[in-house]
């Protein structure tokens, strides 16, 4: 293979990769499913990943569990058993005993305090405390929202990362048009979906989704070779976020997720899965989708 087509490979694999994670999180699962699903052998799939991240695909999959396993903790009121199914742990013990290894606190502790300080929160937001973070998800706000069913849906599209050389959020944006055209009947919509934590995620390794949301499952064309992700059908929360600059939008987002749902407990989630549906232009807001129930 040439370098770019090496390259290109790699991203896709990794997208392969990202999306089984994504799409099977419950389930108990390792490499070797991995490497069935993504079509390449189990030692080479290793090395692929250990070679273009920071980590061993054995530790992302565990990473990845936890993050949500935390998410869970801080934003729903499941116990940690439930939370242990929802994450694919096969007790709360173990799910105990592995969260408090890799966080350095207990899972309990996830519901008193949220912020770490290499989370892409306190970093790209500048906060430097917990009674920092505490003042900014504290504040009133106007906001509106209304419930939405969804039935089904997709989500296609691509990562960027922090921390590695994956495509910049600027090279993915051309993406957009060929990735609209494959919908029917042109009934998708730019999105964004937040991938990781914002609080338990470190910024290196931080993922964010860039793509089209379309309500038709079968809209995407089979040969497109970014993520797709299924959503979860169900009841969602929708808040209008204003017009406004990047900055204004980006603190509105994290009202509803932190100030609104944590903090002011003023909506209870039984699982957390959000995605943040844009309008064509960047900076004419949008709507706001938080998952409250099946």
């Amino acid at each position: 293979m040439h370098r770019t087509d090496t390259t290109a490979f790699y991203q896709r694999l990794q997208n392969k990769v990202a999306e089984y994670v994504e799409n099977n999180l419950t389930a108990s699962f390792g490499i070797g499913e991995l490497a069935e699903y993504t079509h390449v052998s189990y030692h080479h799939l290793a090395d692929v990943f250990r070679n273009t991240h920071a980590e061993s695909l054995g530790h992302y999959i565990t990473r990845i569990r936890l993050e949500r396993a935390a998410m869970l903790s801080a934003y729903t009121p499941l116990n940690l058993s439930e939370i242990a199914d929802a994450t694919g742990f096969a007790t709360k013990h173990s799910l105990s005993k592995a969260f408090t290894n890799h966080f350095g606190f207990s899972p309990g502790k996830a519901k008193t305090s949220l912020i770490r300080t290499n989370s892409i929160n306190a970093v790209m937001d500048g906060i430097t405390s917990e009674a920092h973070y505490r003042a900014i998800v504290q504040a009133d706000f106007p906001f509106t929202f209304q419930e939405r069913i969804l039935t089904g849906g997709v989500l296609a599209g691509y990562t960027w990362h922090f921390g590695n050389t994956s495509p910049a959020y600027e090279r993915t944006m051309p993406y957009l048009d060929g990735l609209l055209s494959m919908t029917l009947s042109g009934q998708a919509r730019r999105c964004m979906k937040i991938f990781d934590s914002v609080n338990f995620t470190a910024l290196r390794d931080y993922r964010m989704f860039y793509g089209v949301f379309s309500e038709d499952p079968g809209a995407v064309a089979s040969g497109f070779d970014g993520l797709t992700l299924s959503i979860r059908p169900g009841t969602y929360l929708v808040f209008d976020v204003p017009p406004g600059d990047r900055d204004d939008i980006k603190h509105h987002i994290t009202r509803f997720r932190e100030g609104l749902v944590w903090h002011k407990k003023m909506f209870m989630l039984h699982d957390f899965y959000d995605f943040f549906l844009l309008h064509d232009g960047p900076d004419n807001g949008g709507e706001y989708y938080l998952f409250a129930r099946a």
